[in-house]
């Protein structure tokens, strides 16, 4: 299958806010996001795809490896031009570099954090790829026979 993506932000803040509370509620505090019904998640991998279907995927670091803890159909999609995002002095965007509406009403942003995400599994995540499964030394040994 084919999918076509129109952002892969890694690594990003993704903030999920309720209907009519977006776009002034994302610059607010953190508690000024929890009082409106807002959830923030940092260091995530976000990924926004237009095909087969609009879709809006998030995952996360788990100790099993890359969570998928978003994943949500979209009905509008907007990037902000390179030149309208700006960065305060710690490095992070403090505009929304992509925001989504979703079909319930609730709106999403993220923007890249500054940093590379060392040490993090998401960053050589790809979830597009096919697992194989690699064989250790048990499976190379023969079946014991019924006696």
């Amino acid at each position: 299958m084919t999918y076509a993506v129109s952002s892969d932000v890694f690594p990003a803040v993704l903030v999920v806010m309720p209907p009519d509370t977006f776009p002034a509620s994302i610059y607010g505090s953190a508690e000024e996001r929890s009082d409106a019904g807002g959830t923030l998640r940092e260091r995530v991998r976000v990924i926004s795809l237009t095909s087969p279907e609009r879709r809006l995927l998030a995952w996360v670091d788990s100790a099993q490896g890359p969570e998928l803890f978003f994943n949500e159909p979209y009905t509008l999609f907007t990037e902000a031009p390179a030149k309208a995002v700006r960065f305060s002095a710690a490095n992070r965007s403090t505009t929304p570099e992509y925001t989504a509406t979703l079909p319930d009403g609730r709106s999403v942003a993220w923007y890249r954090l500054g940093g590379c995400g060392c040490g993090s599994q998401l960053k050589s995540f790809n979830p597009f790829t096919v697992l194989t499964r690699i064989a250790s030394n048990r499976d190379a040994q023969p079946a014991a026979a019924d006696a």
